[in-house]
């Protein structure tokens, strides 16, 4: 038979496995609860998974990467204030983790995931709850009066296309933006070679992004940057629409929203999470600021 202290101590490592696997599923749940846009619930099994994680002794890239989803969960919620102590909380970690452990792969697979998080807090130095529009808060560029209407073309190709369906969720983005508005007109482009947006897929090589827009503009006789084009990069593993979720199609539509608007102009994130523009915004419908901005750019 064990001595007490022996079953005592199984038991503390019993119970600390099982209260880990529990704390795990409740973060699991808490994410696909946010993504499908019920963040008040999702806040309720982030804390609870929170209780059960500061009892443990967890590994502090997991902590990292639960403070920052944690964060993103009360921004979209409204709580701002929370969402902003928790996000110093995730780059204070990140320092910490960088300095005590410099080889870890986590330290470079976190970076892009901390500049994004140092940015937004950057950006709400100078944010108020009041905004308008968020103007001020991006780089504007504009596409000129003799580039309308805009050709954009969703890449076809068996590598890196997209299928029908996927096709149409990208160039309903676009319509988002633009529909009942008149500061900007585009067509659907068939060409490669002319298109003013290329929209294209990669399998890997955007990191935490899901998307990345990059620009070529020149600069007009104001001084201000005219679009001369635009390349949408989006990252999905098969152009096969059957391969994906509701979820993940509803995560393509946020998505392909949010890479359009950049493609039009707005080069740059809001810092108010309830706008579709937000740096790593779930949401499917653009708020009054986000047009607000849009119209500005081109007023």
């Amino acid at each position: 038979m064990l001595p007490s202290s022996t079953l005592a101590r199984i038991t503390a490592l019993s119970d600390s496995q099982e209260d880990f696997t529990n704390a795990v599923a409740l973060y699991e749940s808490a994410m696909r609860t946010r993504d499908a846009l019920e963040f008040e619930r999702a806040i309720g099994l982030f804390e609870q998974a929170n209780e059960l994680f500061e009892a443990l002794d967890t590994g502090i890239p997991l902590l990292i990467a639960f403070t920052y989803d944690m964060a993103l969960a009360y921004d979209l919620a409204g709580n701002t204030k929370r969402a902003i102590v928790l996000f110093k909380k995730t780059a204070a970690m990140y320092h910490h983790f960088c300095t005590d452990y410099p080889e870890d792969p986590a330290v470079e697979g976190f970076a892009g995931l901390l500049w994004g998080v140092n940015d937004y807090l950057s950006l709400w130095e100078t944010a108020n709850v009041n905004d308008e529009h968020y103007l001020d808060f991006i780089t504007k560029r504009r596409w000129g009066a003799a580039k309308m209407p805009l050709k954009i073309t969703v890449d076809n190709s068996d590598d890196t296309g997209f299928d029908t369906t996927l096709s149409e969720i990208i160039l309903d983005g676009f319509h988002a933006w633009t529909d009942g508005e008149n500061c900007l007109q585009w067509v659907k482009g068939t060409s490669t070679d002319e298109a003013d947006i290329f929209v294209t897929r990669v399998s890997d090589g955007l990191g935490s992004a899901g998307g990345h827009t990059a620009f070529e503009d020149a600069v007009d006789a104001t001084g201000e940057p005219q679009l001369q084009s635009a390349t949408i990069r989006i990252s999905m593993h098969s152009p096969d629409s059957t391969q994906y979720d509701d979820a993940q199609l509803r995560a393509l539509r946020a998505l392909a929203i949010h890479e359009a608007g950049h493609a039009f102009g707005l080069d740059g994130h809001s810092p108010h999470a309830t706008d579709l523009m937000y740096w790593k915004s779930p949401l499917l419908n653009l708020s009054k600021r986000d047009l607000n901005t849009f119209r500005l750019l081109y007023s």
